[in-house]
């Protein structure tokens, strides 16, 4: 029987490993912002990257999960015409030479792959940040800031992300990327941290930050063989505050120059191949979403918590006045047993006139004296009759 079981599974061995072959492997998908300020209407952005799942997915593609209950969604791809880009490079000292080269070839990459109805905005800081080509679809114009970029001085990159944010509120951009690269922590700038994580409204503005870690900086990371790692954690730390504080985007440490490209590139690709969906929520307080895209064999999974408006029954529910509990009936009193009362309330009625009838041994002490005397009479006058 043995055999006979083994043979069978030897059959169907190569079945089982096609199936195997032809499950799609699982990805991940970038949920890039929710907004529930329409609730119960929701609105998602994903990131769909176009090498993974090409640039047109179809609505029937997407499945949108809300604590594990498909909901119905409208969705639609984010045109381009309203994306607006500001380039922000690190041109510090410590950028001189090989780093400030990999980074100015890798951001005229991402110029390239960006459709031309995009405005692109280059800055620059070191000592100071500054603004070296404004908001325009003009390659020419864009490219030239790039290329003419050299690098010297301190590092003043909050004051420059104060810069670029003061160019969207003065355009009223509604759809906002950042992309900046820096080597070190801030030691010049007026702005600060603080003052900028206030500025960078949750949902406004896409962030994304490239770490580039160079051998020149003052203090490298572990793996360049330098002391104090833990100080450089810091600076990774601030650059995360900020893309927190931008709740969309993140921080992206190459391990060497020629990865910055692919960084870049990755980034390019979200930002021009953005779904929208939009569904109506039936869920309250503390809520899962799950949105999955299987698209020509390719499936791409994204998960996200939000937190939701409190559910009105149970406010209502804990709004309820809470009823007593009734309180328990009176016990009836027991009937009391004879020898425990004194007299009746018609006995006591008729005598009333005598003080102290109402107590126990008044009565049979009176008939004990009565049928005493009665008797004694009795016993007298016979004993008179005898002559006794």
């Amino acid at each position: 029987m043995s055999a006979l079981f083994a043979v069978a599974l030897a059959a169907l061995w190569p079945f089982s490993a096609l199936a195997a072959e032809d499950e799609p492997e699982l990805e991940s998908l970038d949920i890039v912002s929710v907004r529930a300020d329409g609730y119960p209407e929701i609105e998602l952005v994903v990131n769909a990257p176009q090498r993974d799942i090409g640039d047109d997915v179809p609505a029937s593609a997407f499945t949108l999960t809300e604590d594990g209950a498909v909901r119905d969604s409208e969705v639609q791809r984010l045109s381009s015409d309203d994306l607006e880009v500001a380039l922000i490079i690190d041109t510090s000292g410590s950028m001189q030479g090989a780093p400030l080269d990999a980074a100015r070839e890798a951001a005229l990459e991402f110029v390239s792959a960006m459709p031309p109805v995009v405005e692109i905005s280059v800055v620059e800081f070191s000592t100071q940040a500054t603004l070296l080509s404004g908001f325009t679809t003009d390659r020419d114009e864009t490219t030239e800031a790039l290329s003419g970029l050299s690098a010297g001085g301190w590092t003043a990159m909050y004051d420059a992300i104060d810069v670029v944010l003061d160019a969207f509120d003065d355009r009223g951009s509604e759809r906002r990327s950042i992309v900046l690269l820096t080597d070190g922590g801030d030691n010049r700038s007026q702005a600060t941290l603080d003052g900028n994580v206030s500025r960078l409204g949750p949902g406004e503005e896409i962030l994304h930050i490239i770490e580039l870690i160079t051998t020149e900086r003052p203090v490298p990371r572990e793996r360049f063989g330098r002391d104090d790692p833990g100080i450089d954690e810091v600076d990774l730390q601030a650059l995360q505050a900020l893309v927190d504080a931008a709740d969309q985007g993140f921080v992206a440490s190459p391990e060497d120059l020629d990865a910055i490209s692919s960084v870049y590139e990755e980034i390019a690709e979200s930002l021009v191949n953005q779904y929208e969906l939009t569904y109506t929520s039936e869920a309250y307080d503390d809520t899962q979403l799950l949105v999955r895209i299987d698209h020509e064999g390719v499936v791409l999974e994204g998960t996200v918590g939000i937190d939701l408006p409190p559910d009105p029954a149970a406010d209502a529910s804990d709004a309820a006045p809470v009823e007593s509990p009734s309180e328990p009936a009176e016990e009836a009193e027991e009937e009391p047993e004879p020898s425990e009362v004194a007299l009746s309330e018609t006995t006591q009625e008729r005598w009333d006139w005598l003080p102290g009838a109402d107590r126990p041994w008044v009565l049979p002490s009176m008939f004990a004296v009565v049928v005493g005397g009665f008797v004694f009479t009795v016993f007298f006058i016979v004993r008179t009759l005898r002559g006794y």
